[in-house]
C-alpha cells in the first residue's frame, strides 16, 4: 500500500503559523534523548489501538478523520525519524 507523503497533504495550519524555531528543534532533540523515535511509534500504536477499542462502543467523534489523519502523521514521523537517526547513538538500532 502506498501512502501519501506529509509534504504532499494540504497544511491544516493558520495563517500565522510558520516553521519550526531552534527552541522547537532542542525540545525535539531532547524528547529524543528520554525515548528513541521507535519508543514513541509503538507508543502511539499502542495507545491508538486502545482508543480504538474505546470508541467502538462509544462511537466515532465527528472529527475522526482528522484524527486518524494525525497519529498516521505522528506514526510516520516517528517512524521516518527511527529511520534517519539509526546508528547516530539514538539506541534504537
Amino acid at each position: 500500500m502506498n501512502h501519501p507523503n506529509i509534504t504532499e497533504q494540504e497544511p491544516d495550519q493558520s495563517p500565522d503559523f510558520r516553521k519550526p524555531t531552534e527552541e522547537v528543534i532542542n525540545s525535539l532533540e531532547r524528547l529524543f534523548d528520554f525515548r528513541c523515535p521507535r519508543a514513541y511509534q509503538k507508543h502511539l500504536h499502542e495507545v491508538w489501538g486502545i482508543y480504538l477499542m474505546y470508541i467502538e462502543s462509544t462511537g466515532l467523534p465527528y472529527e475522526f478523520s482528522e484524527i486518524a489523519e494525525s497519529m498516521y502523521f505522528l506514526i510516520k514521523f516517528f517512524e521516518g525519524a527511527h529511520e534517519e537517526m539509526k546508528g547516530s547513538g539514538d539506541g534504537a538500532a
